[in-house]
């Protein structure tokens, strides 16, 4: 039916506001009750095509925000958040901000996906992240942390978000006490490490900062001992190693266990020993030091 809207719209004027026709905004505006909709496709739908119904009745959707995406019932609002996560793109600053309003991607932030699996079919390809030292399998909880990520860092990166702003979601995706969260925005930032683009690239330093300090406080810090030996991998993002840098990769570095870590901590070391073999050769000493040995495939 969202489909048949967005034709009927197409012959609408653009300066009405209201472009569906009314008896599928009827139908909708009723199946919001999930005791009249309890279906799991409509709540994925709904969230699916956010983008859309914004075009097709911008009013109708802020004003049913909440009942598309409903806190009170778990269920749907974990299959229709989703759905919103996974096809809803590119990302528009006014859903963002009205979904930010309503706290959904705060919610998002604390909630476990694992329990409520969609068919791996339905799911948009992606890139493989590993979580806590083992590859998960394609979950809809994996999935849509990698997309809330994005999300959160696009909007950091065109503004939306204020990293030293205690309320802000880059802040707390930063201050985040979920490791698995944690792998997915330094994954989100390495994967990019080829072509890193200039406003992704800015950000680079200040959220390593800021992860430095709220991991370097925290009490259980081996709980976090694989999201630091990632972390380690930022070294390829950074021009230089300088005495801040250093201090952080020292820190990282301590806990690089696996061959495949070693090995591409390695290798993105390599071409800073010839701009700063000093810190390259304290980095190396560190590592030794906490029986971390470095590994590299001469191949």
């Amino acid at each position: 039916m969202v489909n048949y809207a967005l034709q009927f719209a197409r012959v609408q004027s653009e300066d009405q506001a209201d472009r569906w026709p009314q008896a599928i905004k009827a139908d909708f505006t009723k199946r919001l009750d999930r005791n009249v909709e309890p279906s799991f496709e409509f709540s994925f739908t709904l969230g699916a095509y956010l983008t859309y119904l914004l075009y097709l009745d911008e009013v109708w959707l802020v004003d049913d925000i909440d009942r598309i995406f409903p806190k009170q019932d778990e269920y749907h609002w974990h299959v229709a958040f989703s759905g919103y996560l996974l096809y809803s793109r590119p990302l528009s600053e006014s859903i963002y901000s009205l979904l930010k309003k309503h706290g959904h991607y705060q919610k998002a932030l604390n909630s476990d996906f694992c329990n409520r699996q969609i068919d791996a079919s339905v799911l948009p390809e992606t890139d493989v992240v590993y979580l806590d030292s083992q590859q998960i399998d394609l979950t809809v909880d994996r999935v849509v942390k990698e997309k809330l990520v994005s999300d959160i860092c696009l909007g950091w990166m065109e503004e939306f978000e204020i990293l030293e702003d205690e309320s802000s979601l880059i802040y707390q995706l930063v201050n985040s006490e979920n490791p698995n969260l944690l792998s997915v925005l330094i994954h989100f930032f390495w994967k990019k490490r080829d072509n890193l683009p200039e406003q992704l690239k800015t950000k680079v330093i200040p959220t390593w900062r800021a992860l430095y300090e709220s991991l370097s406080q925290k009490d259980d810090v081996e709980k976090y001992g694989e999201v630091l030996s990632r972390l380690s991998g930022w070294v390829a993002l950074v021009d230089k190693i300088d005495a801040e840098v250093l201090k952080w990769l020292k820190m990282s570095t301590q806990h690089i266990r696996g061959l495949t870590d070693s090995a591409f901590f390695v290798e993105e070391l390599l071409p800073h020993a010839t701009k700063t073999p000093a810190e390259v050769g304290d980095i190396y000493l560190g590592m030794l030091t906490h029986n971390v040995y470095p590994y590299h495939d001469q191949e």
